[in-house]
């Protein structure tokens, strides 16, 4: 995940570089064109952890699959995400499990 995470980090800071080098030499479509880029990285990781991840309640241990309402605009503390667990129907902190295939 960490390794992950570095290299979107470097892709990111080598697109935004050229974005400034393309601004400021005026070659506009090529600062579209990685502005394009950037957004559907973010759309992808977004995607991507809303997919790969499912949710441990605090309270009762049970792991369930929350909407993707809530997995993209539950409040996020660190490494849990404040969550309603259907099972003991109560909002609780909880800490994300990858899925299993």
């Amino acid at each position: 995940m960490i390794n992950t995470i570095i290299s979107y980090s470097v892709l990111l800071l080598i697109e935004v570089f050229i974005m400034v080098i393309a601004a400021a030499s005026q070659v506009m479509w090529l600062f579209y064109l990685l502005l394009a880029l950037i957004i559907i990285e973010a759309a992808l990781l977004t995607i991507k952890s809303v997919v790969k991840y499912e949710y441990k309640c605090k309270k009762c241990g049970t792991v369930f699959d929350p909407s993707v309402k809530e997995k993209l605009f539950g409040i996020n503390s660190a490494d849990v995400k404040k969550l309603y667990c259907p099972h003991c129907e109560s909002r609780q902190w909880c800490k994300p499990v990858k899925k299993k295939k």
